[in-house]
């Protein structure tokens, strides 16, 4: 059995299991190594800052929110299970491809799926 390696940068024993209890729910034939020395930190913030200032979420975190080719980990505000997904794109494209997955209910993406199977009600406001 071929068997593919996922190396990523540590970020904190935390998210370490987080990211190892993912990779086991995938059955992807993937094997999770962290790697020391440059921190996913310290990748987002060696980028750029955007053009344009904004007030969104992601730089209330001070992380340029055209900043691209991230892992990011998105929490869900009703029950807290965390999604944790990779874009190449810029992050704020892919968190507003998440947040109108939730608000039409489209469950063939993971973030819509769960809000529309675990918190249908909340979804809809009734």
């Amino acid at each position: 059995d071929q068997c593919f390696i996922l190396k990523v940068p540590y970020c904190n024993e935390a998210t370490t299991c987080i990211l190892r209890k993912e990779v086991s729910k995938s059955r992807l034939p993937l094997k999770l190594v962290t790697t020391s020395g440059t921190t996913v930190t310290d990748i987002v913030k060696s980028k750029v800052a955007p053009k344009k200032i904004c007030d969104c979420k992601i730089n209330e975190h001070n992380i340029p929110c055209d900043v691209s080719h991230v892992v990011y980990q998105a929490t869900c505000r009703h029950c807290k299970d965390h999604y944790i997904g990779a874009s190449g794109r810029p992050i704020i494209e892919r968190l507003q491809d998440h947040e109108s997955s939730a608000k039409i209910g489209n469950n063939r993406q993971t973030i819509g799926d769960h809000l529309m199977t675990k918190h249908h009600q909340a979804i809809l406001g009734t």
